[in-house]
């Protein structure tokens, strides 16, 4: 009886692990650890943050190697390589339109005047003044009789001094004059149809993007070099930094346990029960998150384990 429980001790960690590999589903996307507030703003911050059109965007960038301008045919060219990635949703030209700016304005007509000035106290001071006011109103009349009024409408309604529109128009210009003063560069927008958080999938298109881009660099002699930002992209890099960091730990910390475990009972035997224990409960303990959630998000199980571990110690 004794032989058979040893047995079944040690199939233990086997069985589970069988279980685990065949039907446990694991997430790693960060936008679990994304807590929204109790207030309409920190909710609205959580939610872009973890699925928002912004954060599901890339900002991508062709320079030229040879300190030459970058024509436009090369952002076409692989404007038409990007749109075919499984998982993409539309690529287009800085240049072109699209609805990048109504939603910007729709986004943060809230913050008028943190866009009008950085001073918001000192500039608002000057700002409502009479004569001033007189000219805001003819603005506001002009734009709303304007073919873009119905645009205005809604981002009047929470900026009726339209001090957003004064914010974008100026960085509108900036961006203008480098184009102008700096014309080496094609830059796109991609927006791809999952989170900006998802990293996975993330990962999977930055490196469709880097492929599509080398084929066609080389057609062009490796005359241009690329360069992405924006969530996906940090997302991505913290979730490989996260995971590098946890196997380090992990690694390092269960070969210190295994020589101090060896120092105090000096047998392999000892040993080899101990970890037989850590592993089952570790196993076990997935095994039935998945069974109540459904899946077993990455960083629950490093920091379960960890816990796990204290309690062997303890």
């Amino acid at each position: 009886m004794l032989n058979r429980r040893n047995m079944l001790y040690y199939l233990s960690p086997l069985i589970l692990a069988l279980i685990v590999i065949t039907s446990v589903q694991f997430k790693t996307d960060l936008s679990a650890f994304i807590i929204a507030g109790d207030n309409a703003e920190e909710i609205l911050l959580a939610s872009e943050m973890q699925s928002g059109t912004l954060s599901r965007r890339y900002l991508i960038s062709i320079s030229s190697t040879r300190q030459k301008n970058v024509p436009k045919s090369v952002g076409l060219a692989l404007q038409n390589q990007l749109i075919k990635i499984e998982g993409v949703a539309d690529v287009w030209l800085a240049a072109q339109q699209n609805s990048t700016a109504q939603t910007m304005m729709t986004l943060y007509s809230d913050y008028g005047s943190g866009f009008y000035s950085l001073d918001p106290a000192e500039a608002l001071a000057t700002l409502f003044t009479p004569e001033r006011l007189k000219q805001r109103a003819a603005m506001l009349k002009k734009v709303l009789l304007s073919p873009q009024g119905v645009l205005i409408k809604p981002i009047a309604k929470k900026d009726p001094l339209l001090l957003t529109l004064d914010g974008f128009r100026r960085e509108g210009e900036q961006m203008q004059q480098a184009a102008k003063s700096d014309p080496r560069y094609q830059n796109l927008i991609l927006e791809t149809a999952m989170a900006g958080l998802d990293a996975p999938q993330q990962r999977r298109i930055q490196q469709a993007i880097n492929t599509a881009f080398n084929q066609l660099n080389s057609r062009w002699q490796q005359h241009y070099q690329l360069e992405m930002t924006g969530v996906p992209i940090f997302a991505v890099a913290t979730q490989q930094k996260i995971e590098g960091d946890i196997t380090l730990v992990s690694i390092l910390s269960s070969l210190l346990l295994m020589l101090l475990f060896f120092l105090l009972f000096r047998t392999i035997a000892t040993l080899f029960q101990l970890f037989t224990l850590l592993a089952t409960v570790i196993l076990s303990a997935i095994v039935v998150t998945w069974a109540v959630f459904g899946y077993v998000h990455g960083m629950t199980i490093a920091i379960g384990s960890t816990l796990v571990g204290i309690c062997v110690d303890y």
